[in-house]
């Protein structure tokens, strides 16, 4: 990964209880590395899919 970033602000249902399912559940520093890591799981699977 770059040194480079970007922010972005994610707003989800109240309901979704992100905090808890990020760190208690999945075992996440924080929901900002649950989602960075989604993200970058998404970004392997649509290059993979490209290749094909």
């Amino acid at each position: 990964m770059g040194s480079e970033s970007e922010s972005f602000l994610v707003t989800v249902p109240k309901d979704w209880e992100i905090q808890e399912f990020a760190v208690d559940k999945r075992k996440f520093p924080s929901v900002q590395d649950l989602i960075r890591e989604l993200i970058r799981r998404d970004i392997e699977n649509y290059e993979k899919e490209s290749k094909q």
